[in-house]
């Protein structure tokens, strides 16, 4: 069995009162975020994908989503669409579960994006993003 947690979080935008070099440096690490982003959860597919090609038993959790432990093709699917459809969130919103330290488990988090909340107890982590 393992868990796949992948952080959907974005910074928020900067505040009104900004000033123009603030909106623009922040238009640029919101841009680099973004990416960071899809390529964390296309990371998410694919250990999806291996873990139960192998025959493992997956769960999914996101900030606000998660996909219960089972396996096969069905969950395959389940997987890719709840990754598909991932909202991006704030670090206010919580993940949807925690992890079991006694298990297998892999947190996905996009490179560069510092957030709050993230699973302490994963056995891996892995920054995706340039």
């Amino acid at each position: 069995r393992a868990t796949i947690a992948v952080d959907n979080v974005l910074p928020l935008p900067p505040p009104a009162e900004a000033t123009a070099t603030e909106v623009a440096t922040a238009s640029g690490d919101a841009e680099r975020a973004e990416q960071a982003l899809e390529q964390a959860i296309s990371l998410a597919a694919s250990l999806a994908q291996a873990y139960l090609a192998a025959g493992w038993a997956v769960r999914l959790i996101a900030r606000g989503a998660e996909v219960p432990f089972a396996a096969g093709p069905p969950q395959l699917a389940r997987v890719l669409r709840t990754l598909a459809l991932l909202p991006t969130v704030s670090d206010e919103v919580p993940f949807a579960g925690t992890v079991d330290p006694r298990l297998e488990s892999v947190l996905v988090v996009p490179r560069g994006v510092r957030s709050a909340g993230r699973p302490a107890q994963v056995v891996h982590v892995l920054e995706a993003g340039a």
